[in-house]
């Protein structure tokens, strides 16, 4: 049994006093829940329980990461079992709460619904909301992957007692670096360098295993279009706008050949009481990485505002209706919900 995988078990038996919960954002994808769960292990390493018990939690339920084969066929890899981990269907047994953020810096979902006192920690490579200034440590960085900033952070406090957890690190940075070859920063550097340093870097190695995670995480095989809709989804509120943007890693031909998308979509959207729907998809062919955009009414009338808003920002071409080739594919979910944001706040 791994280190972690005893770590696990061991938050498992504790009294659920004093808690604070280490979690990801809403999408809950491999980078959320890589750092999560490094974040408590490496509390845990420098702390042990002095300063208070540190849980990660997926900020999902239990079920839905079913949804996610990447992400299970990492933890998999890293001894991790699911009966080990703790879900948005858990928040319930805790009275109160504080929280550290990975992967975002304002709180998403079921977690900031529920009984969070305040937030103690930011570690976070998304656009800055200027929230939580006393949190402490407030590391928000521009970067290829959350996961290099976690381990670039405990790194300086715990030293080499990382390589606990890198290799569960280092996959999901190649998964959002496209194995060291895109997006990357100098924070994702200093992170090989780490990885290389603790001794399990191996260019063969890693490549290959990239090649069997990016196999998982396209693998849609059994899933309905609302499972599709669901695996990669956050939820925004933009001047009273409730917004839905869904990353999927099909194009919009392969989901026409096996679902009625203006169908499904108008139903997921009635669902989480929408008013604006908008489907991402990003995926390779010939060797080349494409992106494409579609935005979908369901309660009122924002696409073509957003369209209107984003057209140069994205570089869109129109392949027919509310559908766009995304020619700007620097743009990843990251850069397209601020610009969500902007075009729905701006009044002129």
């Amino acid at each position: 049994m791994s280190k972690i995988s005893k770590f696990l078990d061991l938050i498992k038996r504790q009294a659920l006093n004093e808690v604070v919960l280490v979690c990801g954002n809403q999408s809950a994808d491999l980078d959320s829940i890589a750092s999560s769960i490094s974040y408590a292990y490496f509390h845990y390493q420098k702390y042990r329980f002095t300063k208070g018990l540190v849980i990660p939690l997926l900020n999902i339920p239990e079920k839905d990461l079913a949804l996610r084969k990447d992400a299970e066929f990492v933890l998999t890899q890293n001894g991790i079992k699911r009966s080990q981990l703790w879900f948005t269907d858990d928040l319930s047994k805790f009275d109160q709460f504080k929280l550290i953020m990975v992967d975002h810096n304002v709180p998403q979902g079921e977690v900031a619904k529920s009984r969070l006192t305040h937030v103690v920690g930011i570690i976070d490579h998304h656009q800055d909301e200027q929230k939580y200034l006393d949190s402490a440590p407030r590391v928000i960085e521009e970067c290829g992957s959350c996961s290099s900033l976690v381990l670039n952070y405990w790194y300086d406090l715990i030293g080499e007692d990382v390589g606990e957890c890198a290799t569960l690190l280092a996959s999901a940075i190649m998964i959002d670096t496209t194995n060291f070859t895109q997006r990357v920063k100098s924070h994702d550097e200093k992170a090989l360098e780490t990885i290389k340093m603790l001794g399990i870097y191996n260019v063969s190695a890693f490549t290959t295993n990239f090649e069997k995670i990016q196999e998982s995480k396209s693998d849609l095989e059994g899933l309905s279009m609302n499972d599709i809709l669901r695996k990669d989804y956050k939820q925004f509120v933009f001047d009273g706008n409730t917004v839905g943007v869904s990353s999927i890693v099909k194009p919009f031909s392969w989901l026409d050949k096996h679902f009625d998308i203006d169908k499904e979509t108008k139903s997921f959207g009635e669902e989480h009481k929408l008013d604006l729907l908008v489907l991402m998809t990003a995926y390779t062919t010939n060797d080349q990485f494409k992106r494409e955009i579609s935005f979908h009414d369901v309660l009122k009338d924002l696409s073509e505002r957003c369209i209107k808003g984003m057209k140069d920002k994205l570089d869109l071409n129109r392949i027919s209706g509310n559908r766009f080739t995304q020619n700007n594919i620097k743009a990843s979910r990251k850069q397209v919900v601020p610009y969500l944001e902007q075009t729905l706040t701006n009044t002129d």
